[in-house]
């Protein structure tokens, strides 16, 4: 009902047919897949994928399967998603991540790709919420969409989120219930265990360690979600600021990229595309050592950055798709979300100091 409810009143943000509460967008993925009986199949993601998102697969009783992403957006493609399907045919879904809240730019082709093979496609706007395009509206083209209040999300509420359907009648409370419980609400254990297991040795040890740990995490869960009357209250209040926020994000990267010193052998802004509710600050740079000195002098300013996300597939294999693996050696990602002109300034002194210093 609550679901319901949101639906009704923020349909610009949740333009599916029914919504579902869920844990978190993890629980989310974790619940299509088994409301849909996708079990013993291939999901099919890019290799700079939420470590969180496999979490969600092999809990399932699935496996992932990695794409090539494009290397200026780290976003997936039609040509790098075809290259995949065309070398496997047990695939079941395809899990697709708007990366930094950057619009897919093939996602309308993608889909119609993947329907012709018998896919199934979750759209993750769990950090794109509010994100628009020209092209399509996202949330609307896939089978189901998935997004998040969790730490650091655009509506930070701890945890929480919601599973979008697309189908009508393919879905009920009825079907999700006996998931409900088994739907994980945090996954801290595996964030620890998954940062172990990423630096061991083998990569098969890697593989067969995460399929443990996915396999006992089960006992961790606290339950499903149902959001209490505060927590609604709260939700709602944020949703109706989301818009005011994500004008305010594109003006703070705006005023960014307007005062960096960009030098086209070391540093880029990341370029998104208009209707992006951007989620965090971009910037694309090229020379690894200015990069790890520029890392270096904001972390010790306390600014919050990172390179996140890594290529997850290290985890189960010896090949590295070659374009994701240039898009991560550029990234630098800051979380700008509650900082204010004072720190954004700061930042902006600290990145050109490093240009000039090395120019």
């Amino acid at each position: 009902m609550v679901a319901a409810i949101l639906k009704e009143k923020f349909s610009h943000l949740f333009p599916q047919k029914q919504l579902f509460f869920t844990g978190s967008g993890t629980s989310a993925l974790f619940l299509y897949l088994k409301a849909t009986s996708i079990s013993g199949k291939q999901i099919l993601c890019p290799s700079n994928i939420c470590y969180s998102v496999v979490f969600a697969i092999m809990e399932s009783g699935n496996v992932p399967l990695f794409c090539d992403v494009d290397p200026y957006s780290g976003n997936i493609t039609l040509t790098d998603l075809q290259q995949v399907i065309d070398q496997h045919h047990d695939i079941g879904a395809a899990v697709l991540p708007y990366m930094y809240a950057n619009a897919i730019e093939d996602l309308p082709l993608i889909v119609q790709h993947c329907k012709e093979k018998g896919i199934r496609v979750v759209e993750d706007l769990a950090a794109a919420l509010g994100t628009e395009y020209r092209e399509y509206q996202p949330g609307t083209l896939g089978d189901a969409a998935i997004y998040s209040f969790g730490r650091n999300k655009h509506i930070d509420l701890g945890n929480g989120g919601l599973l979008g359907i697309n189908t009508m009648g393919e879905f009920s409370i009825e079907i999700l219930r006996p998931f409900h419980e088994r739907a994980s609400l945090v996954q801290q254990r595996f964030e620890r265990a998954y940062k172990k297991v990423l630096y061991s040795t083998s990569h098969l040890e890697r593989l067969e360690s995460l399929q443990d740990l996915a396999r006992n995490s089960a006992s961790s869960y606290i339950g499903g979600f149902l959001p209490d009357t505060d927590y609604v209250k709260l939700l709602e209040k944020r949703l109706h600021e989301a818009m005011s926020e994500k004008k305010r994000r594109c003006e703070l990267v705006s005023y960014i990229d307007a005062n960096i010193i960009f030098a086209s052998r070391l540093i880029q802004p990341y370029a998104f595309a208009d209707g992006s509710n951007i989620w965090r600050y971009n910037l694309l740079v090229s020379d690894k050592g200015f990069k790890d000195k520029l890392i270096n002098k904001l972390l010790e300013a306390k600014m919050p950055v990172s390179i996140w996300y890594p290529p997850i597939n290290k985890l189960f294999s010896k090949e590295f798709p070659p374009k994701v693996i240039e898009f991560s050696r550029k990234i630098v990602n800051l979380d700008f979300s509650k900082m204010d002109r004072t720190a954004i300034a700061t930042f902006i002194a600290l990145v050109n100091r490093q240009v000039r210093a090395t120019h």
